[in-house]
């Protein structure tokens, strides 16, 4: 029956961080990566041939106040007005307090008031759309519960900024339940305000964040973009994203499990990394060296280590955001400390019912003295005398034991 496309949280000109100190050049790039999400957006609700667009809040961002912004915002909205009506609210960065009441849209571009919410009826097409923007960036009360009644014979579409009951690392605003949503019998709740795509309800009715449209940090990884939703004659509803971003944030892990030649560390990373190449997509990468290897303290040691990892990914396409290193070093043994461990245990064993001739061995068996010297200080004196004591040996030799290894590298 129709078609049409939910967004939230474009951040216009919002800047992407901790980039342009690696490469100049690609901070240039990346700070014009909204408007080019934009104009994905823009050209995504043509080729699905969309009946309107929503917008449910931050379209601009606080902090961003330049007139080239706004402007290229109305004249980018304007292009696609033309032919696709657009709903839009207000939300906590672009809350009507912050940048004012007075920005002109469009025409065609519908913008919901904050002192109460409203509902529209899209010309044409049996679609009631209800909406209230956010009067001040505060707005800590449950707006929906004021929403209108769903319309009836409409597809009733709710236009909400909220955090819901809250999200981790989102601020609370506009907070309610999806219980509470759904008690307003409406088809679809087109919500903004969380970063991240989820379906938080799919059907009856269907609760959808389409996240940001484009990443701002390393926080923010993986794809982002939009939803396209598919209505039925019966007002069946189908939800699918869509990608928009044109620079996409990943962490990755590089496992260094048993990796015995340091030289092997750039294939590994090579190997892990590959994934996150994508064709027209600026690929950044925070990169986690993750695993048991006997070069981890070498490689925490090596300042220069970040700039190899970064030019050798720079040949693949992908920008090094961060290269963390949170590896462990293996435990190398010494010679002789496996024996060692099975000897005393085996001497541990008879000590519980010979205490006498365990004392001997210690004083005049000359294997026995030798492994010691291969352990060198595996045993203190003190522990020595601990482990003196018939009844306790067996739970302290295994405590001791545990310890071993450590006592021993190589």
């Amino acid at each position: 029956m129709f078609r049409f496309l939910h967004a939230a949280d474009l951040h216009m000109d919002s800047p992407l961080k901790g980039l342009s100190q690696f490469n100049p050049e690609l901070g240039d790039k990346v700070c014009r990566a909204s408007r080019f999400a934009l104009d994905n957006l823009i050209r995504v609700a043509k080729e699905q041939k969309v009946a309107f667009v929503v917008l449910a809040g931050d379209i601009l961002d606080g902090a961003v106040r330049d007139q080239g912004t706004i402007q290229f915002l109305l004249s980018r909205l304007a292009e696609l007005a033309q032919s696709i009506p657009i709903y839009l609210i207000r939300g906590n960065h672009d809350a009507l307090n912050n940048l004012g009441t007075n920005l002109v849209w469009p025409k065609n571009v519908h913008q919901f008031g904050g002192d109460k919410a409203r509902t529209v009826i899209v010309e044409g097409l049996p679609v009631a759309i209800h909406g209230q923007s956010f009067a001040s960036q505060a707005t800590t009360e449950n707006l929906a519960a004021a929403y209108p009644e769903a319309v009836a014979g409409h597809f009733n579409i709710g236009i909400l900024h909220t955090s819901l009951a809250g999200r981790e690392g989102h601020d609370t605003y506009a907070p309610v339940t999806p219980e509470q949503l759904k008690s307003k019998k409406y088809d679809y709740w087109a919500l903004g305000h969380i970063h991240k795509r989820e379906i938080v309800r799919e059907g009856d009715p269907w609760i959808v964040f389409p996240g940001n449209i484009q990443g701002r940090s390393i926080r923010e990884t993986g794809p982002r973009g939009c939803a396209i939703v598919s209505v039925d004659d019966s007002f069946r509803a189908r939800a699918e994203f869509i990608d928009l971003d044109v620079v996409r944030f990943h962490e990755v892990e590089v496992d260094l499990s048993g990796m015995e030649l340091k030289e092997d560390l750039l294939e590994r990373v090579s190997e892990s990394t590959k994934r996150v190449v994508l064709p027209g997509t600026i690929s950044i990468a925070r990169v986690r060296l993750i695993g048991d290897t006997i070069h981890a303290a070498g490689f925490a040691a090596d300042r220069n280590l970040a700039n190899i990892v970064r030019q050798h990914l720079s040949g693949s396409g992908i920008t090094l955001e961060k290269l963390k290193i949170e590896c462990r070093e293996t435990v190398a043994r010494a010679e002789g400390a496996d024996e060692a461990q099975e000897m005393f245990r085996a001497v541990a064993m008879e000590w519980q019912n010979n205490h006498d001739a365990l004392q001997k061995i210690l004083d005049e068996d000359t294997e026995f003295q030798t492994l010691g010297r291969k352990l060198g200080n595996a045993f203190s004196k003190e522990e020595i005398e601990a482990l003196l004591n018939p009844e306790d040996v067996l739970p302290a030799l295994d405590q001791h034991l545990k310890t071993l290894s450590a006592k021993t590298r190589v």
